[in-house]
């Protein structure tokens, strides 16, 4: 099925309707079916149609309850298919976060190469570039993650990974942190024993 802007939204299978919606409706179809092979069309017009009920209302029940069906079916595939553009989506976003994370470290550690040459200018190779990893390192986010779960800690760890992560099991543990690291952002949980995310 090809939309009026040439884009190829669905493929028919064999041996399926196509335009019940506009017979019943008489709304125009949004899309146009053009066949890869050669293929045996039956073709029904809308006056047609509704003459063949007018003399078997056992038939239209029967049409119907198939129309039906085969609606209900798409939709159902409608929905999964969406399902499954969300999830794409949501992982999309995830890479372009990543993305976004490294473009920044490498803007800093373009920024720490330049000052470097600016001020010690002459640096054997390996040297220089263990200083600029150390400078980047300075330039990353820290996270700190509160959470008496662990696994929890390991999953954002693992989400946050191009990230400078540090972890606390409780609200104690993380103040006792905080006294000698400055974090950029604090992730924690609200329900843990001892010293609570609130309280933190």
């Amino acid at each position: 099925m090809i939309t009026a802007e040439g884009l190829r939204v669905a493929t028919v299978k064999p041996v399926t309707s196509v335009g019940e919606m506009g017979v019943i409706t008489g709304q125009p179809r949004s899309a146009t079916v053009a066949a890869v092979q050669a293929c045996r069309i039956i073709a029904l017009s809308r006056a047609h149609f509704e003459g063949i009920f007018d003399d078997d209302a056992s038939l239209r029940a029967r049409v119907l309850r198939n129309f039906i069906q085969i609606l209900a079916d798409r939709v159902t595939d409608y929905n999964l298919h969406m399902r499954e553009c969300e999830s794409e989506l949501r992982r999309f976003r995830g890479e372009a976060l990543v993305l976004e994370i490294r473009i920044l470290q490498e803007q800093k550690r373009v920024e720490a190469t330049v000052d470097l040459l600016a001020t010690q200018g002459d640096m054997p190779r390996d040297e220089a570039t263990s200083t600029i990893d150390a400078s980047a390192i300075e330039h990353t986010p820290t996270i700190l993650v509160v959470d008496d779960e662990q696994d929890f800690r390991r999953l954002l760890r693992e989400s946050l990974k191009h990230l400078s992560v540090v972890e606390a099991s409780n609200g104690a543990q993380a103040l006792s942190t905080m006294e000698t690291l400055q974090p950029d952002l604090v992730i924690t949980d609200i329900h843990m024993p001892g010293v609570n995310g609130l309280e933190l």
